[in-house]
């Protein structure tokens, strides 16, 4: 007779599909870069990233402002930059200021945004709890030269962060008196078509009219959906979107020009402020952080991957 064992190893309770597993199960991570800085920089103010960049702290001590709020960071800690958030960073000790990174975003559209309206609600109380002091030791494989060499490397990073991020969800959604906003289906599958048609048609002009007809909906119940649950309306969130893909297409070679016209702006004086209104700085100004990056990674002897935006558009990651 063979015994079956395996009901010692099954949970009693009923594993139910509930909306948190439905988020993390449809997450889907994109790594744009990761590695380890030392930044000699002691002030950069009034800094943003356009995607998520999770940072863990190795050696320095610098405060971190944005919203009111001022974080202290030493060695040992895990913060997360939030898309779109204005930082400002002062280096406490003595340069350099070392710490690994992976900057990164998620996708669909609708699930990014239920990440950033469920995981920052208590991010510098949450972010001091004793499990993401051992994020860097989880996250060091994937930071060592050798590393980039191996065959499903960023398989496995993608992975990794995933499992980080749901940590986050779940420890948020667990503090006390944390309340959960989650967007409902019909909302999700409005957001998620918004950008799709957007993709078909990034060479083309901002047009909210041909977006709705598309759809099937109305401008107002569009612009509802967008300002209730991204808290933009859906020009900007489109526009942001752009911007984006403007970052690819000029460090991939692109001239301010050329990335206008792939964008479908008129000029590059229209394609500029837009540019400017979203990262704070002219494409011309990104274009030549990007040369002296690439002066700087020639030298660099733990950078690998595609890498977060260059300082001064971004900031240096303090």
């Amino acid at each position: 007779m063979v015994l079956n064992l395996s009901k010692k190893f099954t949970d009693d309770f009923d594993m139910q599909t509930d909306t948190l597993d439905s988020l993390i199960r449809h997450m889907e991570i994109r790594i744009i870069g990761h590695g380890i800085r030392s930044s000699g920089e002691t002030l950069i103010q009034n800094f943003l990233f356009p995607s998520f960049l999770m940072v863990y702290f190795y050696k320095g001590f610098a405060e971190l402002n944005y919203g009111g709020k001022t974080v202290l960071l030493e060695p040992g800690s895990f913060f997360m930059y939030k898309p779109f958030e204005v930082y400002s960073g002062v280096l406490k000790s003595k340069p350099p200021f070392v710490f690994s990174y992976v900057y990164f975003d998620i996708f669909p559209y609708s699930t990014r945004i239920d990440f950033e309206r469920n995981a920052f609600q208590a991010e510098e109380k949450l972010f001091k709890l004793p499990w993401y002091s051992g994020v860097g030791a989880l996250l060091d494989e994937f930071f060592q030269p050798e590393s980039a060499k191996r065959i499903g490397c960023k398989t496995l990073l993608k992975q990794a962060v995933k499992g980080v991020a749901a940590h986050i969800l779940c420890d948020q959604l667990n503090q006390p008196r944390a309340a959960s906003f989650f967007i409902g289906s019909k909302e999700s599958a409005l957001i998620d078509q918004t950008f799709a048609y957007s993709e078909r048609h990034l060479s083309e002009p901002i047009n909210i009219g041909e977006i709705v007809k598309s759809l099937g909906t109305s401008r107002t119940t569009l612009d509802r959906v967008f300002k209730d649950i991204a808290l933009i309306s859906p020009i900007r969130a489109i526009t942001r979107f752009k911007m984006q893909r403007s970052l690819s297409l000029m460090k991939a070679g692109n001239s301010v020009k050329q990335t206008a016209q792939a964008l479908g702006y008129s000029s590059t004086f229209h394609f500029s402020a837009a540019f400017l209104s979203v990262m704070g700085k002219r494409p011309s100004s990104y274009i030549e952080l990007m040369n002296q990056k690439r002066l700087r990674q020639k030298k660099a002897a733990f950078e690998f991957g595609d890498d977060c935006p260059a300082p001064g558009l971004a900031g240096g990651a303090l």
